[in-house]
């Protein structure tokens, strides 16, 4: 999977999970839910070629956080299905290519540290695939890595939304193959 995907992708941890840390330390059952969520963004200078992207994203999956031992520390799971559109701006608009990632994100462990933050290591696994307009695979990004997150929750543990999330380390560089999705991309781009 791509590094920068699974580092986006804690986004959506963070705000699950400390939406969860206030709960009460008793043994419940898992909180599970779905997350069906569409953005549209627009990167400008597409992979350096000069050229304006429109890049229209839906997200569909599942969550579920549990809270484990006697503190009822948050550990948090998702599975996720990321579909995106990416449009060529410009006179004449054409859709150039799409990708389809199917995510899985897990916490391995968590740490509340007792000064308001949360130390998390856990694995992004999956597979994504880059489409050209036609539906023809040209590249592919299959493998996983892990990483150990800081989450400062601003001594707000109920409000998600003032969160600060560092990158602590990736413990594990990402696995399987690596295409160059820009590498695959320029050629559609008239680059």
């Amino acid at each position: 999977m791509r590094p920068a995907r699974a580092i986006a992708a804690t986004g959506s941890l963070a705000v699950l999970l400390t939406a969860t840390v206030a709960g009460t330390a008793a043994a419940q059952p898992p909180e599970k839910g779905t997350i069906d969520d569409s953005f549209t963004r627009v990167e400008e200078d597409f992979c350096g070629s000069g050229q304006d992207v429109e890049i229209a994203t839906t997200v569909q999956g599942r969550y579920q956080v549990t809270l484990h031992g006697p503190d009822g520390v948050p550990y948090y799971l998702e599975s996720l299905r990321v579909e995106e559109t990416l449009t060529l701006l410009g006179d004449e608009p054409r859709v150039i290519a799409s990708s389809v990632d199917r995510v899985l994100n897990k916490d391995l462990h968590v740490v509340q540290e007792g000064d308001g933050t949360l130390t998390i290591a856990f694995l992004a696994t999956g597979a994504s695939t880059l489409y050209d307009a036609e539906g023809t695979p040209i590249a592919r990004n299959p493998g996983q890595i892990r990483q150990t997150i800081n989450i400062d929750l601003n001594g707000t543990p109920d409000d998600p939304t003032d969160d600060d999330v560092t990158l602590v380390s990736v413990d594990k560089e990402s696995t399987g193959r690596s295409d160059d999705y820009c590498e695959a991309l320029l050629p559609l781009l008239g680059s």
